[in-house]
């Protein structure tokens, strides 16, 4: 008996440290200040898997236009960035673009990257020049890739993005916490908001 008790309360102890995890983690994601980021759509075979859609978050320059300062080029880019990545962590500037936000340089340090735009957050840059007279695209890999909603949502959203060549407005929304790290609360598609819930 005292052996099924011990394992109860272990289990219990369990269940609250991960309620208490996941609370943290709301009040982070809610507290953080919120910028939208546009959403391309990715190749169809990998958009749609389980609940989940995958986002690639790029913008595509003005034909002629420079890439952002620090942004890498193609062949220079590291491993995709994450907490326990060995490459030195890089800091994002983003600059509001309309409704929105856009990468506007990639800097060592914090203030390095807020001298670049009003917002900084923890990440990686990359730009593919294109052939003269075609645009650049930017790359923005803040940890942020993929969006689990319900199979009918997903598949709708899925959908949305492939609208051939005019695919309606995409973004992702992402909370910039104190602490520089990008957490994802949803995606707007079409102007239709979806938000994600812990409760």
């Amino acid at each position: 008996m005292s052996r099924a008790f011990a394992i109860l309360g272990a289990a219990l102890l369990l269940v609250a440290a991960l309620t208490g995890l996941t609370a943290r983690e709301e009040q982070l994601r809610q507290s953080g200040r919120e910028v939208m980021l546009s959403i391309q759509a990715v190749d169809p075979r990998d958009l749609l898997t389980g609940h989940s859609v995958a986002m690639n978050i790029q913008q595509t320059l003005a034909p002629g236009a420079a890439c952002p300062p620090g942004a890498a080029s193609q062949p220079d880019i590291p491993a995709p960035f994450s907490r326990g990545a060995r490459h030195a962590p890089q800091w994002v500037a983003l600059s509001p673009v309309g409704d929105h936000a856009a990468p506007s340089g990639m800097a060592a340090s914090q203030a390095a990257a807020l001298r670049l735009g009003p917002v900084a957050v923890r990440g990686r840059l990359s730009c593919v020049a294109a052939a003269e007279g075609l645009p650049a695209v930017v790359t923005l890999d803040i940890g942020v890739s993929r969006f689990h909603a319900s199979q009918a949502d997903a598949e709708a959203m899925a959908s949305a993005l492939q609208q051939g060549q005019n695919p309606p407005p995409a973004y992702a929304i992402v909370s910039i916490g104190a602490d520089g790290r990008a957490r994802l609360k949803g995606v707007q598609i079409a102007g239709k908001r979806s938000m994600l819930s812990w409760f």
